[in-house]
């Protein structure tokens, strides 16, 4: 069904909406995996810095704000 919409397969394979939910659900984990893994190889030469802002971010010690500054 390439080309088509998720809502035109749906009706073609008359999914119902939580079927429909929950493989699409799956698709964006999976988007999700793909970009972190082309960021990971990308950006390799900075992985330590990157993991210690967000580190600075999960534990309140800087606002995603602050770093957007």
């Amino acid at each position: 069904m390439k080309g088509k919409s998720q809502i035109q397969v749906a009706i073609r394979l008359d999914l119902k909406y939580e079927e429909v939910m929950k493989a699409y659900d799956e698709y964006l984990s999976l988007q999700r995996i793909r970009s972190f893994e082309t960021m990971y190889k990308t950006y390799k030469n900075y992985r330590s810095d990157i993991l210690l802002i967000i580190d600075k971010i999960r534990y309140h010690k800087i606002s995603a704000q602050e770093f957007n500054q």
